[in-house]
């Protein structure tokens, strides 16, 4: 049987005696286990003992079964088909697992695995090549010093890289292993994509800047004859205005919703966090849009907006994210009635509530209302991209935050988000 076995004929499954003249059972599982091309032979022991030590040396040197002497045909039978099966599976798995291998190595998009200590334990070939070398062993920080790994337990993509000449798009994600904590870094090479995406973004800016002149421009005269510029006005032209102007807030909002829409796609909306106050944030931006809610007949209130809530942020973008929510609250609110703004704290962070009683989202409509060209309802009823919620989701998101909405038709809407505090910030 050896003489065979060393001359590549290898069995399906070996059955072997505790005691045969000149080598035992034991000896001969330890030889063939000593040998890489039985290595995984399935090995089953027959035995008259029956004494645990006895058993246990038996499967350490390397049997994956026993039999007691004497035993029923049957069983011996069950017992080989059961250790035929366990080989044909291992061989499945283990061909799974190299097709796996080869799959990862020649993937397209450079793929690097990070353990706990954050050094670099597999990097496939594309990653080999865009690093020009091997990273294996080096620290994360070392090989890719701009890369900013989140904290969250599930995949998640990052804001670009630059590697030499190249600009890549990162997705981070946890990967278990044996229980301990590895983290799975592939990088999509954008650098054509990001050229034309910052063409297109520049043709963007150019237009809107042309058409915000005159808007602007449009709009100063307006305000200017409505403070009585050129005297009181009869009340029908001073309402005609109000409308001009309602119109013309809405095309400034389209501008900066498309420009918006255009860096999202772009690189993300480029957001420069610093410390900052939320409070003072929601107040300027209140402040700015009660001159809409009085001509619209409605009351503005902000409850707790005194209170100091320090963030980690950037004041422009959570600025821009209140005002989209209140123009939202103002436009689907009817004469008479009222928005209020709620800034609170929980679990360590602040919870910023817009509240309206307006027309509210149907239900069906409230999963999609934070997606690209969601309208929560009537597209033809007011004017809009269906951008402003999905810009405001964008925001929040970049800032570690979250977002959410409550609403009823007919009795108005909820719509909040929330932002770490700077003490609670990871």
């Amino acid at each position: 049987m050896l003489e065979r076995v060393s001359a590549g004929a290898v069995p399906h499954v070996l059955i072997l005696d505790w005691h045969m003249p000149g080598l035992s059972g034991v000896e001969i599982c330890q030889y063939l286990r000593s040998n890489h091309a039985t290595a995984a032979l399935p090995i089953l022991l027959l035995t008259v003992h029956s004494e645990t030590r006895d058993v246990v040396e038996g499967l350490r040197a390397g049997a994956n079964d026993y039999l007691k002497k004497p035993y029923a045909p049957e069983e011996l039978l069950a017992r080989v088909e059961s250790l035929l099966r366990s080989a044909q599976l291992r061989k499945r798995a283990e061909d799974a697992e190299a097709g796996v291998s080869v799959l990862l190595q020649h993937l397209p998009d450079a793929l690097l695995m990070v353990d706990a200590n954050m050094h670099v334990v597999f990097a496939n070939e594309a990653a080999k090549h865009a690093f020009a070398g091997e990273v294996v062993g080096r620290l994360i920080g070392d090989v890719l010093p701009t890369l900013a790994l989140p904290t969250a337990p599930h995949l998640r993509a990052v804001p670009d890289i630059t590697v030499g000449e190249r600009t890549y798009s990162p997705v981070v994600g946890p990967v278990p292993h044996d229980g301990s904590h590895r983290t799975a870094i592939a990088l999509r090479d954008v650098t054509a994509e990001r050229g034309a995406e910052a063409r297109r973004l520049d043709f963007y800016s150019i237009v809107a800047h042309d058409l915000r002149t005159p808007l602007a421009a449009v709009l100063l005269r307006t305000e200017q004859l409505l403070r009585g510029r050129r005297g009181d006005l009869p009340a029908p032209v001073n309402d005609e205005l109000k409308t001009v102007r309602r119109r013309l807030l809405q095309m400034s909002e389209l501008l900066n919703d498309f420009l918006d829409l255009a860096r999202v796609d772009a690189s993300g909306l480029g957001i420069e966090p610093a410390e900052m106050d939320v409070s003072a944030t929601v107040r300027e931006a209140v402040e700015q849009i009660r001159g809409v809610a009085d001509d619209g007949g409605l009351a503005l209130h902000c409850h707790g907006c005194e209170r100091p809530q320090p963030v980690f942020g950037d004041a422009r973008r959570i600025r821009q994210v209140v005002t989209n929510l209140l123009s939202n609250a103002i436009k689907f609110t009817p004469s008479g009635g009222r928005v209020d703004v709620d800034l609170a704290q929980e679990s360590g962070d602040v919870i910023v509530s817009v509240r309206d009683t307006g027309v509210g989202v149907a239900a069906a409509a409230l999963p999609i209302v934070f997606q690209r060209y969601a309208r929560a309802v009537d597209a033809r009823s007011v004017a809009g991209t269906g951008l402003g919620l999905m810009i405001v989701r964008e925001v929040i998101e970049a800032h570690y935050g979250r977002v959410g909405v409550e609403s009823e038709v007919g009795k108005g809407s909820r719509f909040w988000f929330s932002l770490p505090l700077t003490t609670s910030r990871p």
